[in-house]
């Protein structure tokens, strides 16, 4: 007898992926390509949006054919998508120009003059649950009024990357609540701010967001065009989705008030359930719409979490890291072993894991913030520094989970959920019960439970997610790393709070544009 399947596809910014999933949450199968990022000017970051659904197209064929799925076993489709940026199509549903990416920071000149009306500044944040940052829609659709006015009049629909390739599968257009939530929706109501329209003088192109939805709602059903391209059924139901951060939280099993996730992946994205949403004007930290109704998440992503870990082993560990591929082991089991016996701490150097180009967004907000590492002395050898870099960004969880209430428990995930070293410092240094669920696409499963319940294989969002729920391990707090952390901690702050403007003077002396 065949499986039923529910599929989930993640149009993550570098990677487009196609999973299939068991109704009983478990991933079957995946399919990844690469996706292309065009950048331009340096700070520019766009993608074409019609080699993106060719991509798309590509991984929902390829899982279908290479694994001999009879496609109408499938019951459902959800997708989840990047978030924020701008994906402009015409009347004739064409692309207008290239998406502008999350990642884009063309507008941070528009977003700098916000922030010196303080007014404004607090205001969108007090609406939004978000501050203004350079990648949001609204802002770039602010940059594309005062510099391609002319593409906007040739725009009709403003979508969200899923939205896009969901208009393509089925014809229909919509927008979900979760997307909306960062920069358009009003928090209050969840319906577009007409208000921020007015501060940001975009008024004009409200007309462009059509109605907001649920991600479990449905959203059309798959055309006789996208069923020969993708090799699905033609007829099958698409759910709405949902952004992709909301989509981890789903996947992972945060949908209670008082969960916490971190997908420590590329960036590191820490989220909290809230059953309120309570702007804080003095806090970088945003607000969103959760998949669950009338919950939010408390969104404090940094900019920057594996990256840190990559960098250090390609001018650390080079001929380690060659030596491993030659004789096929895993690198980081091989470091993690040799870096064990170094004492909590480092033997006293701390590392502040600011490494992104873009600098830090939080718990603070500064695009000069960089890495650095403090305490370094003749005793020292790469395994204590490569030891502070694990510290450093388990030390930048705990700062970003500061004052926010949670049940103490972290659900794990992202690439650098595979170390159960690294989980374990996790548990330690913030004194969280740290666990690691099973699987590895939880994107993908948020979208596909949300697919899930559309069709009525599950109840809610929140009965998907905790009856789809295992656990792989589960890591708690030792108590003396615990209270030495704590210690640590607080020298870890007092350094990142003194440096702020060291940061912004090393900028001016340097005239250093990364």
């Amino acid at each position: 007898m065949q499986d039923k399947y529910l599929m989930g596809i993640d149009a993550g910014t570098s990677n487009i992926k196609a999973v299939l999933f068991g109704i009983n949450g478990e991933e079957k199968f995946i399919v990844s390509r690469k996706n292309k990022i065009i950048k331009k000017y340096r700070t520019w970051t766009e993608q074409d949006m019609n080699l993106l659904w060719e991509n798309f197209c590509k991984v929902i064929k390829e899982i279908i054919e290479k694994n001999n799925i009879d496609s109408a076993s499938i019951l459902s489709i959800g997708i989840t998508g990047q978030g924020e940026g701008c994906w402009l199509i015409d009347s004739r549903g064409s692309p207008v120009r290239n998406a502008i990416l999350w990642s884009d920071a063309r507008a941070v000149g528009i977003v700098e003059k916000i922030k010196e009306d303080k007014e404004k500044w607090n205001r969108i944040k007090e609406i939004t649950g978000s501050y203004a940052f350079s990648g949001a829609t609204s802002i770039i659709l602010r940059w594309l009024k005062e510099n391609e006015s002319e593409n906007l009049k040739k725009a009709y629909h403003c979508l969200f990357c899923k939205d896009w390739l969901r208009f393509k599968l089925t014809g229909d257009i919509c927008i979900d609540v979760t997307d909306a939530s960062t920069s358009i929706l009003d928090l209050n109501n969840s319906t577009i701010s007409d208000e921020v329209m007015d501060v940001l003088e975009i008024k004009e192109y409200r007309k462009l967001f059509k109605d907001v939805v649920k991600p479990y709602d449905f959203a059309g059903k798959i055309s006789k065009e996208a069923a020969e391209l993708t090799g699905l059924c033609e007829g099958t139901t698409v759910a709405a989705g949902m952004m992709d951060v909301v989509a981890s939280a789903v996947g992972i099993g945060a949908v209670k008030e008082g969960d916490c996730c971190t997908i420590l992946g590329t960036t590191c994205c820490n989220e909290v359930v809230r059953s309120c949403y309570k702007s804080n004007i003095n806090n970088s930290s945003g607000f969103e719409c959760h998949a669950v109704d009338k919950l939010y998440l408390n969104v404090i992503a940094s900019m920057a979490g594996t990256p840190n870990l990559d960098w250090i082993i390609d001018n650390f560990f080079i001929e380690d890291k060659r030596l491993a591929q030659e004789n096929n082991k895993n690198l980081y089991e091989i470091l993690e072993e040799k870096i064990k016996n170094v004492p909590v701490g480092s033997g006293g150097i701390i590392y502040h894991p600011y490494i992104s180009t873009g600098g830090e967004r939080a718990p603070f907000f500064n695009a000069n913030a960089r890495a650095q590492f403090f305490g370094i002395s003749n005793n020292a050898d790469r395994y204590y520094l490569l030891k502070a870099v694990y510290e450093g960004i388990a030390l930048s969880i705990k700062d970003c989970l500061q004052g926010v209430e949670s049940s103490r428990k972290i659900y794990l995930g992202g690439g650098g959920a595979k170390s159960f070293y690294w989980a374990q410092i996790i548990s330690d240094c913030t004194a969280c019960e740290v666990i690691i669920p099973s699987g590895n696409e939880f994107a993908a499963k948020g979208a596909a439970l949300a697919a899930g319940v559309q069709v009525g294989v599950y109840n809610d969002i929140a009965a998907a997610a905790l009856n789809t729920l295992k656990v792989k391990r589960c890591f708690t707090p030792r108590d003396n790393n615990t209270k030495i952390y704590e210690k640590i901690y607080r020298l870890y702050r007092i350094l990142r709070e003194v440096e702020y403007d060291l940061w912004n003077l090393r900028k001016d002396i340097f005239h250093l544009e990364y």
